[in-house]
């Protein structure tokens, strides 16, 4: 594994005005002199600092539009993406990002209607696919076009690009319409003919789907600007639980002083029919009177007798996993969700395209003829061999059908058992692997809720925690632990999904985290450990041993900057590098960080009391603002100033004003 690390962004001068805002062209150097395994082996961290306003998340855009048309050339106008959102080519961007693999330096660069990707000595030119690239524009010199409708070619461009994941839990962060002017661009069929579209490419990053073939994901996940807490609690739940388990088997806290306490899965049955009736076609839904709260067999009513029909989809693809059908209950929903999400599966993802003429879940229960039982059965062999994460449900709902067939649910039982009775029942796969994946797979399936519950550390006796009685939900926590979870555990998660990705696919093994505004909720004793929390994390997941990062903070935190040598900090202000020389921050005391590094040329007192202290001053020295003063109220304000040093010099003012 090569170590990854973004060294520098360039805008040329062709950018369109429009997709500057405040930014000048020139080059933004991210990492100046590299220090080998400074942080940790293939984790290499930079930050970008700045008032508001000076530009820091308008190179970040830049970044990430590059990135789009990346995908937009080598998958989404090759492969096709039928559950993902469409995508739209960003014309009139001239940008680079330079970046290195191990030794070798690489240039991705955006020249306005095409590409180029230069590794070490490889030139390499892909088109866009607009009518101005395919008639007008030559392939610059020394460049070999690539022809990305082969998947060979996409897999070896994949392995010598990044993946990048973004995080920004600002409520003014990725609204789409604030990209609406970037005059997006899409294409016809042939590839040929470019049109202006209306299209945002913001929001075609969020609605993906595409088992990480476009190169870039953004969380958390919004509608046209908004997201939904609910939806991305319930989401955090499902992706903290194995690593909140995984922590505790090895004695470890993934949050500092907590402890997982318990999770508790409750059966949900009205998840299934949900998901299915999702699927309802157009032409079928005029006329149907359906609750989307229905159970799943409410939702089955709809075919008929499906269990006297031995050759409609649902049958043969039980028969294809070698599954009895059971009575009522979880285990029986569960055979209905394995049915629904092989089809699912099939009808989403671009490495089962050849399975798209299955059709939707919708018709899991209509009459299979010949040709589609023989497809039904390689699509169950496909996902049995499929070890990546598109997979992991099925693989959960396999587990929980073999093991959960004979349980017998009591009144109590059947909709919820703790976490305790379900690994007892799990036996011996709940101690086969301590990993997180291997957790993953082990969980219940979807169609069961988490509840989980912490116990908080109330000492330390010979070296080893204590924890307290008191179980203290998910919801009961801070928003500064919560935000830490829903983060830590979305990066994670969004990681192992993409190392999941066999070789023999478009696969990334090149990581770029982005953190946007990273101190965002955090206390200051939250934000002095994040950088460290991040790389710990990575490494004892042994997520650097499988793939290598580079970690891209913007932040006004001097916590965070603290833990970055200087070489890695890119200064801006003004929408341009800042032209000026600023002290060593790594191990730097945090007051002279904030004073030089942020940019507070006020000095970092609050503007009301540094207004307040002015006219005192003024006050004691010169006699002025008689009317905002009296002797008591000189007294009273100077009793409650911080600052000793400022404290003894005002006193010594009022001294030499009481002896004239």
């Amino acid at each position: 594994m090569e170590a990854f690390r973004i060294d520098r962004i360039t805008i040329g001068k062709n950018c369109s005005p429009n997709l500057l805002k405040n930014l000048q062209v020139g080059e933004y150097v991210l990492c100046s002199k590299p220090i080998p395994d400074f942080f940790e082996k293939n984790i290499s961290v930079s930050a970008i600092v700045g008032c508001s306003g000076s530009g820091k998340t308008s190179l970040l855009d830049i970044l990430f539009r590059v990135v789009n048309n990346l995908g937009f050339v080598v998958a989404a106008k090759s492969v096709k993406r039928r559950a993902a959102h469409h995508m739209y080519y960003i014309p009139g961007l001239y940008a680079s990002i330079e970046y290195h693999l191990g030794e070798v330096r690489c240039v991705l660069s955006c020249c306005g209607d095409y590409l180029t990707l230069q590794i070490g000595d490889e030139r390499f030119y892909l088109p866009s696919g607009t009518l101005m690239d395919m008639v007008d524009s030559e392939i610059p010199e020394g460049y070999t076009r690539c022809d990305t409708k082969e998947q060979q070619t996409r897999i070896e461009i994949a392995s010598k690009v990044f993946y990048t994941i973004v995080t920004n839990y600002s409520v003014q962060s990725f609204n789409s319409q604030d990209y609406a002017g970037d005059k997006s661009t899409e294409f016809a069929d042939g590839g040929t003919i470019g049109v202006e579209s209306d299209g945002i490419w913001m929001d075609s990053l969020f609605d993906k789907n595409d088992g990480y073939l476009v190169p870039i994901t953004l969380n958390p996940y919004k509608k046209h600007g908004v997201f939904d807490m609910t939806v991305e609690t319930e989401l955090t739940k499902g992706r903290l639980s194995a690593l909140l388990i995984q922590s505790k088997s090895k004695g470890r806290e993934f949050l500092e002083g907590y402890q997982l306490g318990e999770i508790n899965y409750t059966y949900n049955s009205t998840i299934v029919g949900e998901k299915i009736l999702k699927y309802v076609p157009e032409s079928e839904k005029k006329g149907m009177k359906i609750r989307l709260t229905i159970s799943s067999e409410r939702a089955m009513e709809f075919y008929g007798k499906y269990k006297d029909r031995p050759h409609c989809f649902f049958h043969v693809i039980l028969d294809a996993y070698k599954i009895d059908l059971p009575g009522e209950g979880p285990v029986h929903d569960a055979c209905i969700y394995l049915a629904y999400k092989t089809l699912a599966i099939a009808g989403k993802y671009p490495s089962y395209a050849k399975y798209e003429k299955l059709g939707s879940p919708w018709y899991l229960f209509q009459d299979a003829d010949k040709s589609q039982i023989e497809l039904l059965y390689q699509l169950v062999g496909q996902t049995q061999k499929d070890k990546s994460h598109i997979t992991t449900k099925i693989t959960q709902t396999l587990l929980f059908i073999r093991k959960f067939k004979d349980y017998k649910y009591d009144d109590k039982r059947l909709l919820s058992f703790d976490n305790k009775t379900y690994a007892n029942i799990l036996g011996e796969e709940r101690q086969q692997s301590g990993s997180v994946e291997h957790l993953m797979e082990i969980l219940p399936p979807p169609f069961y809720d988490y509840e989980i519950s912490f116990v908080k550390r109330i000492g330390v006796v010979q070296g080893i925690p204590v924890y307290g009685d008191k179980m203290i939900p998910l919801c009961g926590m801070s928003s500064g632990e919560r935000q830490f979870l829903y983060m830590m555990s979305t990066l994670v998660y969004h990681i192992m999904n993409i190392k999941s990705v066999p070789t023999t696919r478009e696969h990334y093994r090149n990581i770029n985290l982005v953190l946007d505004e990273i101190e965002l909720c955090f206390h200051p004793e939250y934000q002095r450990k994040l950088v460290d929390s991040l790389i710990r994390t990575i490494q004892r997941l042994k997520l650097n041993t499988f793939c290598s990062f580079n970690i891209l903070m913007t932040t006004h935190s001097p916590f965070v900057l603290s833990d970055i040598p200087q070489s890695n900090i890119l200064y801006m202000q003004d929408g341009h590098k800042a032209e000026v020389t600023m002290p060593e921050s790594f191990a730097a005391n945090v007051n002279n960080l904030l004073l030089h590094s942020f940019f507070l040329e006020n000095g970092f007192m609050g503007e009301f009391a540094k207004k307040k202290i002015i006219s005192l001053v003024d006050y004691l020295t010169k006699g002025s603002h008689k009317k905002d003063w009296n002797e008591e109220k000189v007294r009273n304000v100077v009793s409650t100033i911080g600052e000793p040093l400022l404290k003894e010099q005002l006193e010594e003012l009022i001294n030499e004003m009481e002896r004239q």
